[in-house]
């Protein structure tokens, strides 16, 4: 799943799902994504800025395995990289330390310095504190601040916390949904749930084999193909 996420014709078809939404330009996206799906929170950042929106991007740093595990090259490193080689130009508003209650659950005290070290020299702010409704209720709220509203439009990269909730069926939540109602079965309900349930768009990234086979996509394809060939995502070539 983590090596299907890096094929970059995921931004090209990211790009054209959000298209076909008709956003104004530069009209703000709430983008969330965390240290587990690398290639998914690039395609996500890039697809938004390559069609003049305004991603308002919140990152949570904890990271799954074959994700942004190391301490000294974090999700928020690999973004400031990102940023100083020209790949995209949004920096994170806001960082979440991750784990099992979004505020390093789970995680060791290293792990958790690391991550509070890593926000630290790239000058991005943390909330670390409160439990995990309360903290949700924060970060909408800087969202909102940020986008100067409720954006009309969610993309999520990875299964963190604050993207699932700790909803126990938050692992099915589906690839799109549009004006759906989604469930949330015994427990506290997460940004895709909250976003979705007031009928606003919401793309979820974490199941590689369902975006993959809903987008024309392979899965886990070596070599990577070649860009711009997938008749799928691009369409067929004229002539």
């Amino acid at each position: 799943a983590k090596r299907t996420a890096t094929n970059p014709d995921l931004a090209a078809a990211l790009v054209r799902r959000v298209a076909e939404l008709d956003l104004p330009p530069g009209s703000p996206v709430a983008v969330l994504v965390s240290g587990s799906f690398i290639g998914a929170n690039i395609a996500s950042i890039v697809a938004v800025e390559t069609l003049g929106l305004k991603p308002v991007l919140v990152s949570s740093l904890g990271a799954s395995m074959h994700g942004a595990t190391d301490p000294e090259l974090t999700w928020l490193d690999i973004e400031a990289e990102l940023r100083a080689r020209g790949v995209i130009a949004t920096k994170s508003t806001v960082a979440l330390i991750g784990g099992g209650s979004a505020t390093g659950g789970g995680l060791s005290d290293e792990g958790v310095a690391a991550f509070r070290a890593a926000a630290q020299r790239n000058a991005v702010p943390v909330l670390d504190e409160g439990g995990v409704a309360d903290l949700l209720d924060r970060v909408e709220a800087l969202i909102a601040a940020e986008a100067g509203g409720q954006p009309p439009l969610l993309i999520n990269s990875g299964g963190s916390v604050a993207a699932l909730g700790t909803c126990i069926d938050g692992d099915r939540l589906p690839l799109l949904a549009t004006g759906a109602t989604l469930p949330c079965t015994d427990g506290v309900p997460g940004l895709v749930v909250r976003t979705a349930n007031r009928a606003i768009p919401v793309v979820h990234l974490l199941n590689m084999r369902e975006v993959a086979a809903s987008w024309g996509l392979p899965y886990d394809p070596y070599p990577l193909p070649m860009v711009g060939n997938n008749r799928a995502v691009y369409g067929t070539p004229p002539g």
